[in-house]
């Protein structure tokens, strides 16, 4: 499990990601089936629930079962089995992004490591540390973790296997934070630890990092030889991830000695490699090397080309800086808001007390009563202050959670993004097979979704939305994705929704629209598409109309997944879907929801 650990934290990207989500989805469902038959003792089960957590495709899911073999492991009294469950969460939450969440689990993990001595897996679980926080751009913290590890892997010889893969992690620390001494010594340090052990991956990213810390020292000639040697062995291993990024490196130290065709040939190789892989991030970065590339030639043309690549994938990456920033103000806001409303309680509760002590002396001594009643109009100017200055404060904080919200569906956005990348990916690798067209309807589904918290996030802070404006842009994408040669009609009303009717009037759009561009025109000549809505008397009405083919009478109860979905979808909404068709002259859809407001 530590080797597996120390792997992911080297990046070795040499399994297909979407041939795992098929096979850990079989694997998840054989698992779920086994641990319901009753028959598995109680550390038979909680290894059936870590197992189904690390495997399952949905994240969420995989989650829930990780936690359920957490409660069993703590009922069972076994810490080793408890920290095992930690990591397991601590990996899932770091993959749904809750990063601190996930760096929680994994210090109770690492405490618990602690309790029973187990020196060896504590190591492993600061390794992993240390990774999340290069990853966070928190170098110093990284270097700190990474070098607990290898003062516990150094007192065990049967460690060196991971002390070595460790020292690879610090060097780079080292390398990010500008530290190229430490850096350097870290590396050469490893290739002669590998002369015994002869693992290629630590000579390819050795090289490679130790090529790249010279280049930032200028040491060209050092630099290309170590670069070149990193290339050429990642490239017998099939990692296109590292063998890309040194490419580009080469590409780089060529630009700044000014042979600019060498560097051109460089840069535009490791682009290539990127956009066969879908590597967003080294396209974009890429991408930005050729626009000064192209700049410094004087090659306009092209550098606006990528300069426009450039612009598209850096829109739709996640900024880590930012997600953590904005976390951290979600943290603050919930702890600033209770300290708020505790102050407040308590001014109430002295001013209340004032008054009362101020009454009941009054009555006693008339002139002291003025004078009580003259402190407490001022105790009530200097509250009302304090209350003036409290809601300046609660202002803030809802502005800040404003951005939270805005924020979050640029998230969700760039997420279902990659969901959608991921699955045309696997559609790629399918073609011909029957799974492909269910992976693109698939696909088209998650762009639907996808575009609902683009225009969340572009045009409003709130949950609602202009219908007619998302419409026109999913049908329009639609027919872009299926090389349509005419233009939709929408006859269509101004309406804003909430993101809960949205979602399932855009899923149902999407299917209907699909199945019209796919079956309706065959043989068509002029194919015509038709959207139209109504809003009468509290009731919206949705219609999908072509004029192609038209579907065959036993087609009307089709128990496909899309129609059947369609008609789900629209009894959640507590409306009705009738479809009619004309035979040749086209099939029309009606969809109607009642007790609909539009505002």
């Amino acid at each position: 499990m530590m080797i597996r650990v120390l792997l992911l934290t080297l990046a070795c990207l040499f399994i297909s990601k979407q041939k795992v989500i098929s096979q850990n989805r079989q694997l998840a469902d054989s698992l779920i089936s086994v641990a319901t038959n009753g028959t598995l003792n109680d550390k038979e089960l909680f290894e059936l629930w870590r197992k189904i957590a690390h495997s399952h495709p949905d994240y969420s899911l995989a989650l829930q079962y990780a936690h359920k073999a957490l409660q069993l492991s703590i009922s069972m009294n076994d810490p080793l089995l408890e920290a095992q469950a930690y990591e397991e969460i601590s990996s899932i939450e770091r993959l749904l992004g809750n990063n601190i969440n996930a760096m929680s689990s994994t210090l109770n993990a690492v405490k618990i490591y602690d309790q029973i001595g187990n020196e060896v897996l504590k190591a492993a679980t600061y390794v992993q540390l240390g990774s999340v926080m290069t990853g966070d751009k928190e170098y110093s913290e990284a270097i700190t973790y990474f070098q607990h590890a290898l003062r516990i892997y150094h007192t065990d010889k049967n460690q060196l296997l991971n002390y070595t893969f460790t020292l690879v992690n610090l060097g780079e620390a080292f390398r990010l934070i500008e530290q190229y001494d430490s850096a350097i010594h870290c590396f050469k340090q490893a290739l002669e630890m590998n002369v015994s052990l002869q693992n290629k991956i630590i000579q390819g990213y050795s090289l490679g990092n130790l090529g790249m810390t010279y280049a930032s020292l200028e040491t060209f000639e050092e630099a290309t030889d170590y670069l070149t040697e990193a290339v050429n062995l990642l490239k017998t291993l099939g990692d296109a991830y590292s063998t890309s990024i040194y490419i580009a490196e080469l590409g780089s130290i060529a630009h700044r000695q000014g042979k600019l065709n060498k560097a051109e040939q460089f840069l535009l190789q490791s682009l290539g490699i990127a956009n066969k892989e879908g590597l967003k991030e080294q396209i974009r970065d890429f991408s930005l090397k050729l626009v000064n590339l192209y700049a410094d030639q004087g090659d306009y043309k092209k550098a606006l080309f990528h300069q426009k690549t450039y612009q598209n994938y850096q829109d739709s990456l996640v900024n880590k800086d930012n997600i953590k920033k904005i976390e951290r103000i979600q943290a603050s806001y919930e702890i600033d808001k209770r300290e708020t409303e505790i102050a407040l309680l308590n001014s109430i509760n002295t001013n209340q007390k004032t008054i009362g002590a101020a009454l009941g002396f009054g009555i006693l001594i008339v002139s002291f009563f003025t004078f009580m009643l003259y402190r407490s109009n001022q105790i009530k100017k200097k509250n009302n202050l304090e209350l003036a200055h409290q809601k300046d404060i609660i202002s803030k904080r809802e502005e800040e959670k404003a951005l939270l919200l805005r924020e979050l569906n640029h998230r969700v956005k760039n997420n279902l993004q990659m969901v959608s990348s991921l699955l045309s990916l696997q559609g790629a690798n399918l073609v011909g097979h029957p799974a492909a067209e269910a992976l693109s309807d698939g696909q088209h589904r998650v762009e639907a979704l996808s575009l609902i918290h683009q225009k969340l996030y572009r045009e409003d802070i709130n949950t609602r939305l202009n219908f007619k404006e998302y419409i026109k842009d999913l049908t329009l994408n639609l027919c872009y994705s299926y090389d349509a040669s005419f233009e939709p009609i929408f006859e269509m009303d101004d309406c804003m929704f909430d993101i809960d009717t949205a979602v399932p009037l855009a899923l149902i759009v999407n299917e209907l629209v699909t199945n019209s561009l796919k079956y309706a025109f065959i043989d068509v000549k002029t194919p015509k598409l038709t959207l139209r809505t109504e809003f009468k008397e509290n009731t919206f009405t949705l219609m999908i109309l072509d004029n192609g083919c038209g579907i065959k009478p036993s087609s009307a109860d089709d128990q496909s997944f899309g129609l059947r979905m369609v008609h789900s979808l629209t009894e959640q909404l507590n409306g009705s879907a009738e479809v009619i068709s004309k035979g040749r002259s086209g099939t029309h859809w009606t969809i109607k929801i009642p007790k609909l407001t539009n505002s």
